[in-house]
């Protein structure tokens, strides 16, 4: 959690901490799952796909550094996100270079993915799970796939509940801070990315969570 990777290489998150410290020692009253789970669910915002590298940060800071059982606010979520641009964090930002939203297809059926800023993410990820389906069946096999395709279905999950569609547009620009829509809706951007053991568990109208043979076309 020392470390990140970004387009530029490594970012040490120390420096990072050291620049928001004042800001940082805010959140230590806030329930760190909670307030990471926010972060977390802003990630599936269109707006904010510039801001992917800020907001992958927070989610490692605020999980590390939270403390407390205070739920999420506007004020807080909002000051964050502003303070954590005007550093390194924000210098490292770069414009998306893809759509926001990617399609993995497979035997299984089709799963959407959020791309971030990366390049040709969707590229790769599809490669290496067409190289998962040529291993020939096995225990072994289905150690690797498995958790793959669990993924993968989370992935979806998440963008179904975000009402994200298949090669979906984002922003090209960087935002400075939270669009007033955003803050708004602050409260339940965190469900979007949170489960429980019932619902992970519970079949919804597409199957299981973890389907192990199921055909879902989107």
């Amino acid at each position: 959690m020392a470390m990140m990777a970004d387009i530029g290489g490594r970012t040490d998150l120390g420096p990072v901490v050291a620049e928001l410290r004042t800001y940082l020692r805010d959140i230590q009253s806030f329930d760190p799952l909670r307030l990471a789970a926010t972060f977390g669910g802003l990630l599936a915002v269109p707006e904010l796909q510039g801001n992917c590298l800020r907001l992958e940060a927070l989610v490692h800071l605020t999980l590390a550094i939270g403390d407390g059982r205070s739920k999420p606010n506007r004020k807080i979520v909002g000051r964050i996100f502003a303070e954590a641009g005007k550093g390194r964090l924000g210098a490292k930002e770069d414009p998306a270079e893809d759509v926001f939203v990617t399609l993995i297809v497979t035997p299984r059926g089709d799963f959407r993915v959020l791309k971030g800023i990366w390049e040709s993410a969707g590229f790769y990820l599809q490669r290496f799970v067409n190289l998962l389906e040529l291993l020939p069946a096995g225990d072994l096999a289905n150690q690797l796939r498995e958790p793959v395709y669990a993924l993968l279905r989370l992935s979806d999950l998440v963008c179904q509940r975000a009402g994200l569609t298949r090669y979906q547009l984002g922003s090209d620009k960087r935002s400075k801070v939270l669009p007033a829509s955003v803050l708004n809706t602050v409260s339940t951007w965190a469900e979007i990315v949170s489960w429980s053991r019932l619902s992970v568990q519970k079949k919804g109208p597409d199957g299981p969570l973890f389907p192990t043979h199921e055909v879902t076309k989107r």
